[in-house]
């Protein structure tokens, strides 16, 4: 995935899953855009990818999830593929917090608020998800604050947590 100046998307490779958010399942040999309707028309401010699935952070906040489900990567409460951009609103989770950025891990996502509080999904095997257990969750779940010392999470990346002290 690339994220471009003007907050586009554009996206290249394998598209079994759907994971290149072109509404089909195609390979792309070159990087494509991925239509601005796709999210509202909103710009996309981040990016990231996990081994079959993607997401992006958009200006408003909002939190948007493509590819494969298997695992509860997308957090939509299923285990379905996605082939097209779905939103999960701040409305509907993340504690009606805003969104400030996305990591993925091969078969998890990783969501830091504005509000300092950090929330996973998908896959929980040897502990990816930072819940003390290695339970699988198909919602977005909040990690308790107190795991972080009661500070604030301002980042994330791949399989690993940056905090602030």
């Amino acid at each position: 995935m690339a994220l471009e100046a003007k907050g586009n998307v554009r996206t290249c490779g394998f598209g079994a899953s759907g994971q290149l958010g072109h509404n089909n399942q195609e390979d792309r040999l070159v990087p494509t855009a991925v239509t601005r309707e796709a999210f509202n028309m909103h710009k996309v401010v981040s990016v990231a990818a996990g081994r079959v699935h993607s997401v992006v952070v958009t200006t408003e906040g909002d939190l948007w999830v493509w590819g494969n489900g298997y695992m509860g990567q997308l957090g939509l409460g299923d285990r379905n593929n996605q082939i097209n951009p779905t939103m999960i609103g701040t409305d509907t989770g993340f504690g009606e917090s805003d969104i400030l950025s996305a990591s993925c891990g091969t078969f998890h996502t990783m969501v830091v608020t504005k509000d300092g509080s950090l929330w996973t999904f998908g896959k929980g095997e040897e502990g990816a998800l930072s819940h003390n257990d290695r339970e699988t969750r198909l919602v977005p779940t909040r990690v308790e604050v107190q795991h972080f010392g009661n500070a604030n999470v301002v980042s994330t990346t791949g399989e690993f947590i940056t905090r602030h002290p």
